[in-house]
Order: C-alpha cells, then sequence, then structure tokens
C-alpha cells in the first residue's frame, strides 16, 4: 500500500476553495490527507464549514505548521506577492508546492524560487491549467515532432468583464503595489493570462519550457478610474527564434471576448474551435484536438499528486512559467492611458458596479484580426 500523501494548504480563500472542495469533498482522491491550513483569515473561506467539520488545523502562517508536522505537498493560494516567500519556505522544509498562477509578481524572485527548488531536490509546479490539459499536450508534441513545420506567429485575444466586487475583494486587486511591496496585478498577469502562457509555453523547445519573449510594442490603458494598474492591454513581442506573439486582454467591457487564438506556422497553422483547437495542414490534413480527452477540472492537481508517488517533474515549472512574469514586468514600464470619461460608460447589475469601454469588444477583435497593437 502506497503512503499518505500529506498536504499542506496555504490560502483557502478565492481560487484556494477548489482545491479544499477537491480534497475535502465526496470524490476526494485516495491516499491524500490534508494535515493541515496556513491562512490568517481562513474562517472568511466559503469552506470553511467543510474545514471545521474535518478537524483539520489552521494556522496563520506556514512556519508555525512546519513547527510541530510535515508534508509531502504544499498548495499554495494565497496572495501573488506572497507567493516567493511561501514557496521558498515549503521548499525549504521538504515540501514538493504546486502555487497558483502568476509564480511570482517579480522576475528576480522567481529566480530565488528557482534556486530553491533545485537546492531543496522538490518539484514547484505552476497551476496554468492549460499546460496540464492533456489536447494541448498533444497538440505541443506535434509542434514538437514539426507536423507543423516551423512556427511563424502566434497570437490570441481573451477579455472577461468584471466589476467593483472583483476589486473589492482584495487589497491587491488590480494594484501596482501593496504598501510599497510590488504586485503587479492585471488582466494579463492574473485572471486572463493562461492565453498568453499557452503561446509560450506552446513554443518551448522542450514539453516542460517556455519560450522566452522580448517585447516589440504596447498599449496599456485604464478603463476602469479605481485601477490602480492597467485593466486593458495590447501587447506585441517575438521570441529569440523570431515567431511573432500578439496578446490582448482586458476586464472593462459589457460582454466577454474569446478566447480567440491562431498559431500560424510553414505547414499550416493552429485554431481556436468549439472550445478547444484544431490544425490545419498545408496538405489539407486536419487535426482536432477537441477529440483528444482534456482530463479532469483538476488535472493540474492529479498531476502533481502523481508527480509527488512517482519522482518525476511536472509539466509546469518554476521555469516554465517564469517568461510570463518577464513579459508583465516589462510591461510595467510602460505608460497607462486613461481612457476619457465619455468612452466609459457605467451600469450596476446583480448588485455589482461595472465599467465598459465603448465598442471595445470589436475593437479588440479587429486588431487581432489586423494583427495591430489596439489603440483607444
Amino acid at each position: 500500500m502506497e503512503p499518505m500523501i500529506e498536504i499542506l494548504l496555504v490560502g483557502v480563500g478565492g481560487y484556494g476553495v477548489n482545491y479544499v472542495r477537491e480534497l475535502l469533498g465526496p470524490d476526494a482522491p485516495e491516499g491524500v490527507r490534508v494535515a493541515g491550513i496556513a491562512d490568517p483569515v481562513a474562517r472568511r473561506s466559503d469552506c470553511w464549514e467543510m474545514i471545521e467539520d474535518a478537524g483539520i488545523p489552521v494556522y496563520d502562517t506556514i512556519e508555525e505548521f512546519y513547527a510541530g508536522h510535515r508534508a509531502d505537498l504544499a498548495i499554495i493560494s494565497s496572495p501573488i506577492h506572497f507567493h516567493a516567500g511561501q514557496v521558498i519556505g515549503c521548499l525549504d522544509r521538504g515540501s514538493h508546492v504546486l502555487c497558483e498562477k502568476p509564480v511570482a509578481p517579480l522576475y528576480g524572485q522567481a529566480q530565488e524560487m528557482l534556486e530553491a527548488e533545485r537546492r531543496s531536490g522538490k518539484f514547484a509546479a505552476v497551476g496554468y491549467q492549460l499546460s496540464f490539459s492533456r489536447d494541448v499536450l498533444e497538440m505541443k508534441e506535434d509542434i514538437l515532432n514539426g507536423r507543423y513545420g516551423e512556427p511563424v506567429l502566434f497570437k490570441a485575444v481573451h477579455a472577461m468583464r468584471r466589476g467593483a466586487k472583483y476589486y473589492a475583494r482584495s487589497s491587491w486587486a488590480g494594484r501596482r503595489e501593496v504598501n510599497g511591496i510590488p504586485v503587479y496585478d492585471s488582466p494579463l498577469s492574473n485572471a486572463c493570462a493562461h492565453q498568453l502562457h499557452n503561446m509560450l509555453f506552446l513554443l518551448g523547445d522542450g514539453i516542460r519550457t517556455a519560450a522566452g519573449m522580448k517585447l516589440t510594442g504596447a498599449r496599456l490603458y485604464r478603463g476602469n478610474p479605481n485601477v490602480e494598474n492597467y485593466d486593458i492591454v495590447s501587447v506585441h513581442g517575438e521570441t529569440e527564434a523570431g515567431v511573432r506573439i500578439q496578446y490582448q486582454t482586458a476586464h472593462p467591457l459589457a460582454s466577454k471576448v474569446g478566447p480567440v487564438s491562431l498559431y500560424r506556422f510553414t505547414k499550416g497553422e493552429i485554431r481556436s474551435e468549439e472550445g478547444g483547437f484544431v490544425g490545419y495542414l498545408k496538405d489539407g490534413t486536419v487535426i482536432d484536438y477537441n477529440q483528444v480527452p482534456k482530463g479532469h477540472r483538476m488535472q493540474k492537481l492529479y498531476d502533481v499528486l502523481n508527480c509527488v508517488r512517482c519522482g518525476i517533474s511536472p509539466f509546469c515549472t518554476i521555469e516554465t512559467a517564469m517568461p510570463h512574469v518577464a513579459v508583465f514586468n516589462a510591461l510595467q514600464e510602460y505608460p497607462v492611458a486613461p481612457v476619457p470619461e465619455g468612452q466609459v460608460r457605467t451600469w450596476e447589475q446583480d448588485g455589482d458596479h461595472f465599467w465598459a469601454v465603448n465598442g471595445l469588444e470589436e475593437k479588440m477583435l479587429e486588431a487581432y484580426e489586423q494583427e495591430k497593437l489596439l489603440i483607444l
């Protein structure tokens, strides 16, 4: 019988409730036990009753937990600016780690985390869901094997409406800094990060690597006047191999846009269709990745548990996540232009307050099709 995997949950609010429900719910995986929770405001969690019923000990900090316990795996869903210290602390105490994205607000912090990972002999996975999705992994294998030829252009657009409640849920949402500590929260670094990271991941030269991207242009805007950082962004860049990358995302809009993507190669292209991806080769071959089962809704968790048991490396690690951090760090050097009030409408809906830039959806899709930077 395999030994029990002891788990520490760091942060059980926000996205962390997904791990609580998965690990404590009726369909919880076998052979795992939540040994403790580190979260000073755990009682505010939507899952507090579930935690209390399970009798799980709760601590304010990881240090308090490790003073009397051990964990094979620490799952970190805390605020972004706590990631670096907590990941390093858990690695140094002998735990593997699954950290939610982004891995850290600063590239230098990610480097320190990578050094801690190597020093510890443990792994630190990063929870970009698409990097664990089986259709994406099969698509990456085809790209690496040269089925599509050489990559030329990767572009995507994905925008989701977010209102006042979204920004009020924490002290760091939409902020550049909190008490002088960088956070760099934005749709590109956080809520809509997946499509940009997926392009970098697919362009990596190995199944567990991602390509770096140098910015060649960007436009940053603020549609919601209460947001400190930007909430609309259009970015163009290029990899060392000369592959062009284009991405747009935003929060102040009336309806969702995308995700829409196109990955162009010398022998064909891959398009996002029907919630997945379909490849079209110039010889007429069609590869429908929608036919590949994506895996469990929380596939990243189950993959990481398997990595703990088998001593293998996860598909998305600190090193895999670092190119994404480098991009949103570089963007902080660009000016943020406020959208004039006359171009922004506001309204109340379902007890929330929303802002939307007039015609933003159409403008984003037009810039995507024309392969130009968004200009408002």
